[in-house]
């Protein structure tokens, strides 16, 4: 390990003692910084000199270039195991007639998807075919079941249940039900005969008539079991037929939102990054969200398609309880936790010295935006290095 009597000596030259070790040293702020035990207040490590900032500024840039390197590659290394695929039915229900016709699809969030081969299960059992859809047509009762797919070596997809019937009148949902989003339900029968008196039917109850579907709004409350009822003619015999019931339950369209900060304690004078996390459902990524910011309850960043509130010179007054919302444009809102947000305070001497700094700060700010992108959300810049 690089001793501290190095950072000392004021014709020491950085890059020529840069190594893991060292790296690992100069880069990590309680290294280089002493803070007291409520983290109140920051300063430099005793005669700090400002030949000893150059040199952490230097290693922060040699720590940016190897962690994105790295980072890169764990990316392109991980590409395949990290994806989870959603399998989805088009038409979009999950029940068909016998003799109708159905395609499934693999549906993965990498925008390369020409480049993978795709495997399908029916019931855990391979099927033939490496493509990302799947035909079934027309449809028999030997595909009913449940079906999952795989793109390269990518995680296994969670089973999507398709249900074939010969039944006079099926009631059809759609395989996923959003969260926000007004629902379809068809109440769907044979070809060939006639049809009249549509009634539908929530846990017991009628909610709707005439019309041969019905629309609903996925909330909390539009969980529970439907079925439908027609009256049916055909040649001179006229009956009422009852569908199977559907057991309809509401998927989450995104998750709810985390707040992350940057730096984390934030520093006295330096930018601070304020970033309102969620993620989209893999069958929704084009759904338009909007982002909101407060700092103990009173607003600080009204509803923008941006999710990050910006402090470009943190004081003392930017500190506290922080929580973001997240709406679309159906008004469907969420609420983060509450994140407490402290201040450090550095106490540094001159102009020069907290701008090389603020330079330190926003090169790591970098290093972790660049792994952000390239996909490794779950390692930072100092994991990476440690590595």
């Amino acid at each position: 390990m690089l001793e501290r009597s190095v950072l000392h000596q004021t014709n020491v030259i950085c890059l020529a003692d840069l190594n893991w070790q060292n790296l690992i040293l100069l880069v990590r702020w309680m290294d280089v910084l002493y803070c007291d035990s409520r983290k109140s207040k920051c300063g430099f490590n005793v005669d700090m000199k400002i030949e000893d900032i150059r040199c952490i500024f230097l290693a922060a840039v040699t720590m940016s270039v190897l962690a994105i390197i790295i980072t890169v590659s764990n990316s392109l290394a991980s590409v395949g195991t990290s994806l989870t695929p959603v399998v989805s039915f088009s038409p979009k229900w999950r029940h068909f007639l016998v003799t109708e016709n159905l395609s499934l699809t693999c549906n993965v969030s990498s925008t390369s998807q020409e480049n993978y081969s795709y495997s399908w299960y029916q019931d855990s059992k391979k099927l033939p075919g490496f493509q990302q859809t799947y035909q079934i047509q027309p449809a028999q009762w030997d595909a009913r079941g449940n079906y999952q797919c795989q793109a390269n070596a990518s995680n296994i997809s969670d089973p999507a249940t398709l249900n074939i019937s010969d039944d006079h009148v099926i009631l059809q949902v759609p395989l996923y039900v959003f969260e926000g989003e007004t629902v379809t339900l068809r109440c769907h029968d044979l070809e060939g005969m006639d049809e009249k008196n549509t009634l539908f039917y929530k846990d017991g109850h009628l909610i709707g008539r005439d019309s041969d579907e019905l629309k609903i709004k996925a909330e909390l409350n539009a969980t529970g079991k439907y079925k439908c009822e027609k009256q049916l003619k055909r040649l001179n015999s006229t009956k009422h037929y009852y569908s199977a019931e559907e057991h309809v339950s509401v998927t989450e369209l995104f998750s709810t939102p985390e707040i992350k900060v940057f730096p984390d304690p934030a520093l006295e004078g330096v930018e601070m990054t304020v970033t309102c996390s969620t993620t989209l459902s893999l069958l929704r990524v084009s759904t338009r969200l909007h982002f909101a910011f407060y700092r103990n309850g009173q607003q600080v960043q009204g509803f923008t398609p941006l999710d990050t509130y910006r402090v470009h010179f943190t004081q003392e007054n930017d500190t506290g309880l922080y929580t973001c919302e997240v709406k679309t444009l159906t008004n469907n809102v969420k609420t983060s936790h509450e994140y407490h947000v402290y201040m450090t305070a550095l106490n540094i001497q001159s102009n020069v010295e907290r701008r090389l700094c603020i330079h330190v700060v926003n090169i790591c700010r970098l290093c972790s935006l660049s792994a952000l992108y390239l996909g490794a959300r779950n390692l930072s810049p100092a994991m990476l290095i440690a590595m």
